[in-house]
């Protein structure tokens, strides 16, 4: 629906990323976007997979801006990361942060790549 947004309010050059549809993350090519966006889906991504901020890192050439939970929550699958923490050592700095967004635990981080 994130996608269908912003394309109604005629951002073009939109595309969505989601192996569920078939998109899957380890073919994307290194700096192939201006800005990633995430929204509600890094929380649910295990220890064991934490590689894959490495690729959404690579991958946006200026921007990452994410709207996730921050707050484990045991039993329902949420992983609660500070994710300045993941991202400033990937090359990125933090330029915005909002607390409380949708609801108690969602955080946007707005971040910028270096140099």
């Amino acid at each position: 629906r994130n996608i269908d947004w912003l394309r109604n309010e005629g951002w073009n050059n939109v595309e969505g990323i989601d192996k569920k549809n078939g998109t899957a993350i380890e073919v994307i090519e290194p700096k192939q976007y201006d800005t990633i966006f995430t929204m509600s889906c890094l929380f649910t991504i295990p220890p064991q997979d934490e590689w894959v901020f490495e690729k959404i890192a690579s991958m946006a050439k200026k921007f990452i801006i994410t709207i996730e939970g921050e707050t484990t929550s045991v039993g329902a699958g949420v992983i609660g990361r500070n994710y300045k923490e993941v991202f400033e050592p990937l090359g990125f700095k933090e330029i915005a942060c909002k607390h409380f967004v949708f609801n108690e635990f969602g955080v946007l981080r707005v971040f910028k790549r270096n140099g």
